[in-house]
């Protein structure tokens, strides 16, 4: 990379790779678990894409709900305004979905509260996608963090990155999370209701 990677860049990046299907871009469904795939690539695959004696922090930090970083929302409300992404509710076409969207939101609504967030739209379960210029900035040579400029073994890091986290349910990585990075859960105000109603089984 010839600059560092920032949560813009790597949310950008994040929306328009493929799955293993092949398909894209592909869109991220809850911002709980967009925040939590932000977290994990920063954790565990930023090593791909930044110098090693200079790595990734997007300044996350155990708070009420886990790993919290103020700069994620930073991001999707920039990436929003110049309308690079689309937010867009979700309507879970199945049960299975559902229970997913349902705890996303109920996450959002507790964090909300405790944050004094008072904009309703982040109370219901959302969807990120790109625009058409969105797409197009990724096809662009000459915007550095591209697509199109990134090296093929790039590719498939972001590539099988995001297969994983499409296709594991919210419950599971928070699960991930909570147990692989347990200092971030200190400060949870939900860890222990969710090991105590069941969620993490």
């Amino acid at each position: 990379m010839k600059k560092d990677l920032k949560p813009v860049h790597l949310i950008h990046l994040l929306l328009y790779s493929p799955t293993a299907t092949g398909k894209k871009p592909v869109p991220i469904l809850g911002r709980t678990r967009l925040m939590k795939m932000v977290f994990i690539f920063e954790k565990e695959l930023s090593h791909f894409f930044q110098n090693e004696n200079k790595p990734m922090d997007f300044n996350f930090e155990a708070y009420n709900f886990g790993p919290y970083s103020k700069k994620v929302y930073e991001a999707i409300d920039f990436l929003e305004t110049r309308e690079i992404i689309r937010l867009f509710p979700v309507s879970p076409p199945n049960s299975v979905d559902r229970e997913e969207m349902e705890l996303d939101r109920r996450l959002m609504e507790e964090e909300a509260e405790v944050l004094g967030l008072q904009n309703e739209d982040i109370f219901i379960s959302e969807g990120f996608e790109l625009t058409e210029n969105g797409k197009k900035m990724m096809t662009n040579r000459d915007i550095w963090f591209s697509w199109a400029e990134l090296s093929d073994d790039r590719r498939k890091v972001l590539e099988k990155f995001k297969t994983k986290m499409v296709n594991t349910t919210l419950k599971d990585i928070l699960k991930y999370v909570y147990t692989k990075y347990p200092k971030y859960a200190e400060k949870s105000l939900i860890y222990h209701t969710l090991f105590s109603e069941g969620v993490f089984k």
